[in-house]
């Protein structure tokens, strides 16, 4: 079971305290910008098809994407990727669970910024 605060999970044992771990994975300290709000979009995959590909696409079609089931997906905030991780269910709703941290997002390929 996992425990939130404001909306971010962490894992629960009984060796760890929330405080904790929310500490050790904080950015430095920004009060000027600690309430701007950014927006997090997990990328499943991709594909390139063709435009007359794309119009003639229908309910129940099947697009076929460049990640395989085991492959990390990528973790954007504003556009930027910041992590990779696993989808996993909470409860009643998906949630994405980090499994590595990127530090330095231009080692990456771009990728097409999209509107917030």
């Amino acid at each position: 079971m996992a425990e939130s605060l404001q909306g971010i999970s962490h894992p629960k044992n009984e060796d760890d305290d929330v405080s904790n771990i929310s500490a050790s994975i904080s950015a430095p300290e920004l009060p000027a910008f600690g309430d701007v709000n950014v927006r997090l979009s997990v990328e499943v995959g991709s594909a390139n098809i063709s435009l007359s590909e794309l119009l003639r696409l229908q309910k129940d079609n099947v697009v076929i994407l460049n990640k395989s089931p085991n492959d990390l997906l990528e973790i954007y905030a504003n556009g930027t990727i910041i992590a990779k991780g696993q989808v996993i269910l909470d409860k009643d709703h998906y949630a994405i669970q980090l499994c590595e941290i990127v530090s330095d997002p231009d080692s990456y390929p771009a990728r097409e910024r999209r509107r917030v």
